[in-house]
């Protein structure tokens, strides 16, 4: 365990940093909108902000399974020691895709029944 005390550091140092470039991205793209507004230009793609996206969907499962692969995990590691933390580490991906998969199914569902307006 004392070999991975660096690891904990290192991910807030990342998350701090990719934080910041998210923000400063998120003001230029403002920036350039209002310029385009004030300048008068009307064609602007501003689709994203008015429709909002019904991606909850998507986020629940993943969460969902999330929660699951992680609490399989502990079992597996409660349970069959011999394994140890492994599992969990291939619960995740194998838990998400799955969700993914689940929601995109869905997605095509919803897609095939809306009536053609």
């Amino acid at each position: 365990m004392r070999d991975l005390e660096f690891i904990a550091p290192m991910f807030v140092a990342l998350g701090l940093f990719a934080m910041v470039g998210f923000i400063v991205y998120q003001i230029q793209q403002h920036r350039l909108r209002m310029k385009m507004v004030e300048s008068g230009v009307t064609n602007l793609n501003l689709t994203k902000m008015r429709a909002p996206s019904d991606n909850s969907l998507k986020y629940g499962l993943v969460a969902i399974a999330l929660g699951v692969a992680i609490f399989m995990g502990l079992v597996f590691e409660r349970y069959v020691p011999d394994l140890g933390g492994e599992f969990t580490l291939a619960f995740v991906p194998i838990f998400v895709g799955v969700a993914l998969l689940i929601s995109a199914f869905i997605e095509r569902q919803r897609e095939r029944d809306k009536p053609a307006a």
